[in-house]
């Protein structure tokens, strides 16, 4: 399966929008339990 460069950018696009997401998810999730641990 062959990707174009259009394929190939949305893919990328979407995965690094889910890497952000996600950093920024474990970022409030430690936020919190430091808070917490307070």
């Amino acid at each position: 399966m062959a990707l174009d460069a259009g394929q190939l950018h949305a893919l990328w696009a979407l995965a690094s929008t889910r890497f952000t997401s996600l950093k920024k998810t474990q970022a409030a999730v430690g936020n919190l339990a430091h808070t917490a641990g307070q």
